[in-house]
C-alpha cells in the first residue's frame, strides 16, 4: 500500500535529525514533522500507483540516500 511506503520514507527522512533534542510539540519539531511529511505525501502524489501500470521508484524512496536528499 502507498500508506506503508510514505511512512517508510517520512521515517527515512527524519533519521538525519536528532528528534529527541527538540521539545516535543514545539515549534521545531512541529514544524520538521510537518516538512517530513510534506516531502513523503509530494513523492507519493508523483511517484506511486498501480505496480501494474507504473514503474515505481520504491526502493529508492525508502532508502537512506534519498531520505538525506528530501
Amino acid at each position: 500500500s502507498s500508506g506503508g511506503a510514505t511512512l517508510a520514507a517520512m521515517s527515512k527522512i527524519l533519521q538525519g535529525f536528532d528528534l529527541g533534542s527538540l521539545t516535543w510539540h514545539g515549534a521545531e519539531h512541529t514544524h520538521l514533522l510537518a516538512e517530513a511529511w510534506k516531502r513523503a505525501y509530494a513523492d507519493r502524489n508523483d511517484y506511486l500507483a498501480d505496480p501494474d501500470f507504473v514503474d515505481m521508484p520504491l526502493e529508492r524512496m525508502i532508502s537512506a540516500e534519498y531520505g538525506a536528499e528530501r
